[in-house]
């Protein structure tokens, strides 16, 4: 075996064994120290604490789609209407630069295009401080 392919499978190997050690609960984090971690302290595990690290105690794994909170319909409704008024506002603005930019300038419809613009930054600073 060649120098080089002693290290991919040295590397190898100890990937597998922390990770089999993680899977089973034993990670980095709570090794034979009596549960010290690697970066001092209960249950540190590599990056976190209490078992929340990469390489950490391996106790808080849990699907993906059980660890996010659900939502209420209400909060969805919110935040899809956040993103409705911030696309609105991105096109208001685009609308007043090309009013600017144009060789005949309006100043009424300016004026106009101004007033909805404030109208729905009002509307998406409502919509953020009811979703606090």
């Amino acid at each position: 075996m060649t120098g080089k392919h002693l290290l991919i499978a040295t590397a190898i190997t100890t990937a597998l064994l922390i990770s089999a050690g993680a899977y089973a609960g034993g990670g980095m984090g709570c090794g034979m120290g009596g549960g010290q971690g690697m970066m001092g302290g209960q249950d540190h595990g590599m990056m976190g604490s209490g078992g929340n690290g990469m390489m950490g105690s391996g106790q808080n794994f849990s699907s993906p789609r059980t660890s996010q909170p659900r939502r209420s319909p209400s909060d969805q409704f919110r935040q899809q209407e956040r993103v409705r008024l911030s696309e609105e506002i991105r096109e208001r603005r685009q609308e007043l630069s090309d009013l600017y930019r144009s060789d005949n300038l309006d100043k009424a419809l300016i004026d106009q295009k101004i007033a909805e613009l404030n109208e729905l930054e009002t509307a998406y600073d409502r919509s953020g401080s009811q979703a606090n």
